[in-house]
């Protein structure tokens, strides 16, 4: 039986190598772990993210140096959301997403870790409460 939920021949091979590029071996550990928040903000969204929310989560220098580099993979759309080039590099990064060592980090083998998901839903959530924290209902 074909696997349909299997990444298509080719986009492994063309992702790893991307990722490669961007965040290459001499890159400096900040930067790498700054790409991974930004990615792993990205996995945790249920729809595009605006590019401001991250940009508050992260910090402006970094948002700006991570996003210039990841544009390829994570193109900016209407309203400036963070869009991707498809969804099936989400499914790239999340794939060891069942793996049983929840500690494993992503930053070497390009993925994103159950860790990495549940501190973006956290901070995800952190700014989205201090959102609606600024609403007032009268």
């Amino acid at each position: 039986f074909i696997n349909l939920t299997a990444i298509p021949e080719g986009l492994n091979q063309f992702y790893l190598e991307n990722m490669k590029r961007i965040i290459a071996e001499g890159a400096s550990d900040e930067f790498r772990i700054n790409c991974f928040r930004f990615m792993s903000f990205i996995c945790a969204a249920q729809e595009p993210l605006p590019q401001t929310m991250v940009q508050n989560i992260m910090g402006e220098d970094a948002f700006r140096r991570v996003k210039g580099k990841l544009s390829l993979l994570f193109p900016s759309g209407a309203g400036e959301r963070i869009n991707i080039v498809h969804k099936c590099f989400i499914d790239w990064l999340l794939r060891s997403i069942d793996d049983e060592d929840e500690n494993k980090s992503g930053i070497v083998d390009y993925f994103v870790s159950k860790k990495d998901l549940r501190v973006a839903h956290r901070d995800l959530f952190v700014m989205c409460q201090k959102s609606f924290d600024c609403v007032t209902t009268e």
